[in-house]
């Protein structure tokens, strides 16, 4: 990013490390192709912490390039370059100030010298909701890097459009919701697998939240919800779309939530919000905890007769654990 900010003509800004060091290859190191110096990491994989770090900064390096230039060929600064994906997604990508912007803000707020590439996506993905928006294209696509270079998955596409031209409003700023009530028949689906029985079934999520581990407990079943418990900087979510609420009475959502914390006292460090078309209609935190599950109600008489996203969106701060459990999800 320096040299294309130094826009010097006699050195063109591009993806090329040490392109002038009189290498065989024509250069030391390439972000859009890491492997193509022959030992380089481009992808991620679990012995990654076994080699060199220079060879395995080539992820870190493969993901920036797609985050900011998106895939396919192209040249730039006068030399060939070529966003390959590590699992066949294309997409395009933010644009370089907006990832350099993202990488710089997860580097001085969030990373730290112990930090993996999990914690490095997780960080990226707080900067780029700090910078543009919890539902922006940008943070979706900085997602879309990294599962690209087989860290994590991609989030759920919040169907914005083209990456917006600045961040947005806060999510305590914006305007309560106030869609006019209807009679007619919502097109959608009712609530599917609220009791995660099915596995992901209906469910689209940004980390592998849904599980039967013997390491907590289901309400209900074998299967639940863990969101959470990471005691680093994370943001996590787990989300059904096109959910018919119904047009009579005074339909609600209920679901059984347990939080357990290594936080203390009434102040909320570490929260899991209930989002509802990309409003928050319900937090929980930390001073919520409870020794078993409770259920939680929330009005959904405002989407009467409409068709709604719903999104469990969890937040963790650096310091100390805190663990949401979600099962039996009902909207009625």
């Amino acid at each position: 990013m320096v040299e294309f900010y130094a826009n010097n003509a006699g050195d063109p800004g591009d993806y090329y490390i040490g392109e002038k060091l009189n290498m065989s290859g024509g250069y030391m190191r390439r972000m859009d192709n890491p492997a193509s110096d022959g030992s380089s990491l481009g992808c991620w994989t679990s012995s990654a912490g076994s080699v060199d770090v220079h060879y395995s900064s080539g992820i870190g390096n493969h993901f920036f390039y797609l985050a900011a230039e998106g895939t396919g060929a192209k040249t730039i600064g006068g030399r060939s370059h070529n966003g390959t994906t590590c699992n066949s997604d294309t997409f395009t990508g933010i644009g370089r100030d907006k990832a350099a912007a993202v990488w710089y803000r997860a580097l001085s707020t969030y990373m730290t010298s112990t930090t993996t590439y999990s914690g490095a996506r997780t960080a990226t993905l707080q900067a780029a909701a700090d910078l543009y928006g919890t539902n922006s294209q940008e943070r979706y696509l900085v997602s879309k890097a990294w599962a690209a270079v087989s860290v994590g998955t991609a989030l759920p596409d919040p169907g914005t459009g083209s990456p917006s031209p600045s961040p947005s409003a806060s999510a305590s700023s914006s305007p309560s919701p106030s869609p006019s009530p209807s009679t007619s028949t919502p097109s959608g689906n009712a609530l599917t697998n609220g009791g995660f029985e099915q596995g992901t079934s209906g469910w689209t999520q940004s980390d592998d939240d849904i599980t039967s581990s013997t390491l907590q407990g289901a309400h209900g079943g074998s299967w639940y919800a863990w969101m959470m418990g990471y005691g680093a900087p994370a943001v996590e979510s787990l989300a059904q779309s096109n959910i018919a609420v119904p047009a009579s009475g005074s339909p609600k959502l209920t679901f059984w939530l347990k939080v357990s914390t290594q936080e203390s006292g009434s102040i909320a460090y570490d929260t899991l919000k209930v989002n509802v078309n990309g409003t928050a209609l319900a937090t929980y935190s930390n001073a919520n905890a409870s020794a078993g599950y409770v259920q939680r109600t929330v009005d959904l008489s405002a989407y009467k007769g409409k068709n709604v996203k719903l999104e469990f969106a969890g937040t963790e701060d650096a310091y100390l654990a805190t663990v949401f459990l979600v099962d039996d999800v009902a909207i009625g």
